[in-house]
């Protein structure tokens, strides 16, 4: 139609206006993550873990994220992990392999096992990106449905160093923002559960 024409060429207009350095800025990302993340130590998502109802679509994920298991470095788990795992029923596992450092952020399938099919669940896509110091972040999206969250591998576990006292903003592995996650992500499944027992005519306790 004439008015796609005419914003096609006022796009292109933009466009040639822009030096090739402000192009390429547009187009990358304003900050490295490795230095802005939100640390979660929360040993609940190892793929060890025993199912608790947890639902990650219930938090209002914003930014990158770095995991942690009792104060280790850890990573998403790589390989279908079996239900009733990581805190919650339907896991969310990494469907291709960790980036190197020289790759910078890449884009990831997360996969969700429903007990049939170990990606019948294909959740929203991530980001993650590899960091000097041996550990990864992950920009963390809203699963598709309840009850999915995010699974480690406890397997991958290294030394926590460098993020105590890093000199970058960032918080602590078992600090206060974590806690206050922790306690965020319990209460809601403890509301949820009492929700449950209400529809069901079990009274509360």
């Amino acid at each position: 139609t004439s008015f796609s024409y005419i914003l096609y060429l006022m796009l292109c207009s933009i466009d040639a206006a822009l030096p090739s350095t402000e192009l390429f800025i547009l187009n990358t990302l304003s900050y490295d993550p490795c230095s802005n993340y939100v640390s979660l130590d929360q040993p609940w998502r190892a793929n060890t873990g025993s199912g608790m109802g947890i639902c990650d679509r219930n938090f209002n994920w914003n930014g990158w994220y770095r995991l942690f298991y009792y104060g280790m470095n850890i990573r998403m788990a790589e390989s279908c992990v079996d239900v009733n795992r990581c805190g919650t029923y339907y896991t969310l596992w990494l469907n291709g392999p960790h980036p190197e450092i020289e790759d910078g952020v890449v884009t990831r399938q997360v996969c969700g096992n429903s007990g049939n099919d170990c990606c019948n669940f294909k959740s929203n896509p991530i980001r993650v990106k590899a960091c000097p110091g041996n550990y990864y972040v992950y920009e963390l999206l809203s699963p598709m449905t309840c009850n999915m969250a995010y699974c480690t591998g406890a397997e991958k576990q290294t030394p926590g160093a460098g993020l105590q006292g890093d000199g970058r903003g960032n918080r602590r592995p078992n600090g206060r923002l974590d806690r206050e996650l922790d306690r965020r992500w319990r209460q809601d499944r403890g509301q949820r559960l009492d929700r449950e027992r209400t529809l069901d005519g079990e009274p509360d306790r």
